[in-house]
């Protein structure tokens, strides 16, 4: 049985990749590329290990839940989304012969 989602949860996934209320799976991605390349716990002293590894779990829970929590997020397809999010697509032209 999944664990349930907490709201807090999610904001502290986003503190620690410090981004804003609207990201992509791509930039999620991206951000988490770079936490664990910039915190990876071999790159320090022996002595400060211990701290990054801790630190590893912390952006691997928070890539974890945040990347469960897009894919299980229904998307909707009103208008409003539609024209809010300014898709665009290659086929423009095409439908604009049908319509």
């Amino acid at each position: 049985m999944k664990k349930k989602i907490e709201y807090v949860d999610i904001e502290n996934s986003k503190n620690i990749f410090g981004i804003e209320d609207k990201a992509s799976i791509n930039k999620i991605r991206s951000i988490y590329r770079k936490l664990v390349k910039s915190n990876h716990p071999d790159k320090f002293p022996e002595l400060e290990k211990e701290k990054y590894e801790e630190k590893i779990k912390n952006i691997n829970n928070a890539y974890n839940l945040l990347i469960s929590y897009c894919e299980n997020y229904e998307v909707t397809f009103n208008l409003e989304d539609f024209l809010e999010n300014k898709h665009e697509s290659r086929f423009d032209d095409f439908m604009s012969d049908w319509f």
